[in-house]
Formats: structure tokens, C-alpha cells, sequence
């Protein structure tokens, strides 16, 4: 059983709990249920059933049923499904994995405030193709290695699935040690969702961007597409990128300078350099034996005006 509470500025109270069954119905299987709950993730509530070498060695099955509830400034959403999950380990460091999922979902759309408020209930059903490899030399404090991860899914496969899009993002992130103790580290993300049959994406699967772990010159999904009434409605296509320099100060204390620059644009495959936005900052970390807890403060760059962000967090941002 694994428990813990904490604050975060955009998680503000936050609270989980694990609990893990070992030899579950004899041999190797494995149950987890979990518990989450934050401000903006009222309630995430979700079981694994984990079935390892299903038909060859290094297979496992994942059965995972769920019930998310999550709140945003654009809109409310209830998720309630499961997805079934293949996952075969390729080596120590990298996995593959192809993942069928469906839910029901109940949204409730508040980037207009022209229109009554009303839930709507669709049905979405796809499968996810994945992959990643991690080869860094530590899970809080990575010095060297780098990561990588990607997935491509196709919604809209049988469930009387209202939404059909094709759905793709990729990452990497690279840990350079330059010296004792003084670490460069960079991270390069970008996705697109191409909607099919001329219809639109739905405005809770859309990309946004800005906050503690993404463009920290922004507050939480401040960039975005927005609408007529200047509420953020997500988009289409996602490019960010960060390098941060991490340096030791004192003991457990150590600080970062950082860069960020990235975007979100309403269209699939709506990349405009120029139209990349810029930020830079500076914090402070105090190491834990569960990760660094994190102080950053950021602005906007080449806005002309200086508009700092501060943020509490617990880890590195990437």
C-alpha cells in the first residue's frame, strides 16, 4: 500500500493511494488499484489487471478499467471505460505495446457562454499503437541517457464511436552531463490529431499547452486556440521544446536556468515557426529521496512586457 499528499500551484491539495496485490490468483499476475485526486483531477479512479508472458515470453496483458473525472477551465468531462493492452518488453530499456480502448463520455462545454450549458454523452472507441525506451541512469536524478516515446492511435473503430481521427505524438528528452553535478537537458515534443469524415476533434482530446511542466512562462493551458469569447479550445497540432542547465548550489540545494519555446495551432499540420512562442527563467530544486521539489519562476520573452509565472511542483519537468 502506497500513499501520499502534497500542493503543487496548479494541483494545488493533491492525494493518491496504491494499493498492489502480488501472486493474484497464484503465479506471477498482478491487481493495482489506484486512487487519485487534485484540483483539476477530481477523481481518477482505475484497476490493472497485469497477466506477464500471455503467449510468449516478456507479454503482458493489461486489463485496465477506469473512471476519470476532470475539470479545465473550457470544459468538464467524465470518463468511465477500460482499455486492453498487449505489452511486449523488446529489452531492458524499451517496450512496444498495442492498446484497443473504449469510453463513454460525458462532457460539458464551457468555452461558450452563449449557449446553455448542457452534457453531452458520445462514445469513443480506438486502438493505440506505442513504443519507448528509456536508457537514462536514474529515475529522479538523471545525469545521462536519454528518452524516447510515441504513439499513434486510430479512433473511431466499432462502439458506435462518434469521433474518427488519427491520432499521433512523439517525445524525446537528452540528459548531457557536463561536468560534476552540472547537467543540460533537453526536450523535444510535437503531435497532431487529423480529424476524418470532415468532422471536428473533441475539444477534451485537443492539445494545450503552458504551465509547470510545459511552457512555465504561461500559466496552465494558456496557449491555445481561442475562441470569440478569448476562452482556450485547444488545437490540432503541438510543438514545445525546453533546454534547462541544472548546476549544484549547496548540499541538497540546486538551480536551473531555462528556456522554453513552443505553440499550439487549431489546424493538423499547422506548424508556423514564427509564430513560436518564447520563455525564459530560473528556480531552485531541493533534493528528496522521491524527487527534487521544484520552485520556478518564468516570463514571456519578446512579448515587450515581463509577466513572471511562479510555480511549486515536485520533480523535474522533464
Amino acid at each position: 500500500l502506497e500513499t501520499g499528499v502534497g500542493y503543487g500551484t496548479e494541483d494545488r491539495f493533491r492525494a493518491s493511494a496504491r494499493l498492489s496485490k502480488l501472486h493474484f490468483l497464484g503465479g506471477a499476475r498482478k491487481v493495482i488499484l489506484e486512487g487519485k485526486h487534485s484540483h483539476f483531477l477530481p477523481i481518477s479512479l482505475e484497476a490493472k489487471f497485469i497477466q506477464p508472458s500471455l503467449l510468449v515470453e516478456k507479454q503482458d496483458l493489461i486489463l485496465n478499467p477506469f473512471f476519470i473525472r476532470e475539470n479545465e477551465v473550457s470544459y468538464e468531462v467524465d470518463r468511465l471505460g477500460g482499455s486492453f493492452t498487449l505489452q511486449q518488453e523488446i529489452s531492458h530499456r524499451s517496450s512496444a505495446y498495442l492498446m484497443y480502448s473504449f469510453e463513454r463520455v460525458f462532457v460539458q462545454d464551457l468555452s461558450r457562454s452563449d449557449i446553455p450549458r448542457e452534457t453531452n454523452i458520445r462514445n469513443k472507441s480506438g486502438v493505440t499503437l506505442g513504443y519507448t525506451r528509456n536508457s537514462t541512469d536514474s529515475r529522479f536524478y538523471p545525469t545521462k541517457g536519454w528518452q524516447l516515446d510515441g504513439h499513434i492511435t486510430y479512433m473511431g473503430l466499432g462502439f458506435r464511436s462518434r469521433f474518427h481521427y488519427i491520432m499521433n505524438e512523439m517525445g524525446l528528452v537528452r540528459y548531457y552531463e557536463l561536468d560534476k553535478d552540472w547537467i543540460l537537458a533537453g526536450k523535444l515534443r510535437l503531435g497532431f490529431i487529423r480529424p476524418l469524415r470532415g468532422e471536428e476533434t473533441p475539444i477534451e482530446d485537443r492539445f494545450l499547452l503552458g504551465g509547470a511542466s510545459s511552457l512555465r512562462g504561461w500559466g496552465r493551458h494558456q496557449i491555445s486556440p481561442v475562441n470569440q469569447e478569448g476562452k482556450p479550445i485547444g488545437g490540432n497540432s503541438m510543438l514545445e521544446s525546453s533546454l534547462e542547465l541544472r548546476f549544484p548550489l549547496y548540499d541538497i540545494l540546486s538551480g536551473v536556468v531555462f528556456t522554453d519555446v513552443g505553440n499550439v495551432w487549431r489546424e493538423a499540420f499547422q506548424y508556423q515557426p514564427r509564430d513560436l512562442r518564447y520563455d525564459a527563467g530560473a528556480g531552485l530544486r531541493v533534493h528528496t529521496p522521491v524527487g527534487p521539489v521544484r520552485l520556478d519562476l518564468a516570463t514571456p520573452v519578446f512579448q515587450g512586457e515581463v509577466r513572471p509565472q511562479f510555480f511549486i511542483s515536485i520533480g523535474h519537468a522533464f
